[in-house]
């Protein structure tokens, strides 16, 4: 099987269609929008950092080993440059797999493996009987614990895919590797920076700010991850023991924080050149065709007045902030502005904004910063979208899913 990037997804068989397009748009809003009442992608939050384990007392090589060598054409695989996670299709085909949600890029993820073994990709419900050619999923599986407590119902449940910490979680907690995302996806998109038109049109300064201060956070972070000792280091494992969501002792919070930070690439942007968001803008194309493909989406990209799913992304993504961004000169004083960010609660993807509120850096630019916590993606879109948020931080494919479903974008 060719390899394949996750945004290059391909359409599956997806029996619980209106399980998908309906749940995600939560706000049912219609209406075209125009320049000031639509939403806007303005950066990176991080990529990579979820992976895909199997409970304990089952063997994740049974279902997936990673090959350094290019596999041949009748077998099956993700990944490129030397890492590649070749699968064992009959050990998938039946199989039940836990995801968060299915608005989640692991949801995607897990059905872009069942895609390229030839795989079904259907919802599971209790008790059912399972048929070889189908890989199954329970969404819900937000955390490890979660995940155990699923089984109590659905012990045909044989592993779940999930983001950080939760995936270092459950591998301490004594699962099983199967693959990690960054080896069969590396550099996909994860968590991004969306907004408010309306939001943005009258408060360039301020978000060009804001979005400074997050690059320099992001620099500082990336630095102090990079050196693991020493003072800083202890902060930010306290700030993430802080703001990340997981039971345990802190002996084991702290070491799967520490996990977690080898597999999580926290970012901003793609580059520092004429277009730092330039990939973004050809994943986020990518994904508003195969979310629309796959039926997650009422819209096309030419139901909203594009010609293309390319000219879609350029709209969709606004650069502008980011390159002001790049290029700001710290003052020395401000007039504060407020500014309200939702976050989804717990997620170590996201730990930037809680490091740079902590260590002033957001202050040093004049920003005071309320945050207000979700539960998931889509519930930070619709407070976005609603207006009782300026700025947010969430998944690419909620993000894209709930703007054309909700018109939030047009030519």
């Amino acid at each position: 099987m060719e390899s394949k990037k996750i945004i290059a997804i391909v359409a599956v068989v997806i029996v619980v269609v209106a399980a998908v397009a309906i749940a995600v748009s939560m706000s049912g809003n219609n209406k075209d929008s125009d320049a000031t009442s639509g939403t806007s992608i303005i950066g990176r939050v991080n990529t990579d950092g979820s992976g895909i384990f199997v409970k304990e007392g089952v063997d994740g090589s049974n279902y997936a080993t990673i090959s350094t060598t290019e596999p041949s054409s009748d077998e099956y695989y993700l990944g490129e440059d030397g890492c590649y996670v070749v699968f064992n299709k009959e050990a998938w085909g039946g199989s039940v797999f836990g995801v968060p949600a299915t608005s989640s890029i692991q949801y995607i993820q897990l059905g872009e493996v069942a895609s390229c073994m030839g795989l079904n990709y259907q919802q599971y419900v209790a008790g059912q009987s399972t048929n070889a050619d189908t890989l199954y999923y329970i969404a819900g599986v937000t955390t490890y614990d979660r995940f155990v407590s699923t089984l109590t119902s659905s012990p045909a449940m044989v592993g779940a895919i999930v983001w950080e910490p939760q995936y270092s979680v459950a591998i301490l907690a004594g699962c099983d590797k199967v693959a990690l995302t960054n080896e069969m996806f590396p550099g996909h998109t994860c968590c991004i920076i969306g907004a408010s038109n309306s939001y943005l049109a009258n408060h360039s300064d301020e978000t060009v700010r804001f979005l400074a201060a997050y690059v320099e956070t992001v620099t500082k972070m990336n630095e102090v991850i990079t050196a693991g000792s020493g003072s800083d280091y202890e902060y930010l494992i306290q700030v993430a023991m802080d703001n990340v969501a997981m039971t345990g002792t802190d002996a084991e919070k702290r070491a799967a924080i520490e996990s977690a930070f080898e597999l999580v690439v926290y970012t901003y942007a793609d580059g520092t050149g004429s277009d730092p968001l330039s990939d973004l803008k050809s994943d986020i194309a990518s994904l508003a065709v195969s979310l629309y493909d796959a039926g997650a989406m009422r819209y096309n990209y030419s139901d909203l007045g594009f010609s293309s799913a390319t000219e879609l992304a350029n709209k969709f993504v606004d650069s502008s902030y980011m390159v002001s961004a790049l290029a700001y000169t710290k003052q020395s004083s401000y007039e504060t502005a407020n500014i309200t960010v939702a976050v989804i609660g717990g997620d170590i993807h996201q730990l930037a904004i809680h490091y740079g509120i902590a260590l002033g850096i957001f202050s040093d630019y004049g920003i005071n910063v309320t945050l207000s916590s979700q539960s998931a993606g889509p519930a930070v879109y619709t407070v976005i979208h609603n207006g009782n948020a300026d700025i947010g931080f969430l998944g690419a494919p909620p993000m894209t899913i709930n703007a054309m479903n909700d018109k939030a974008i047009s030519a």
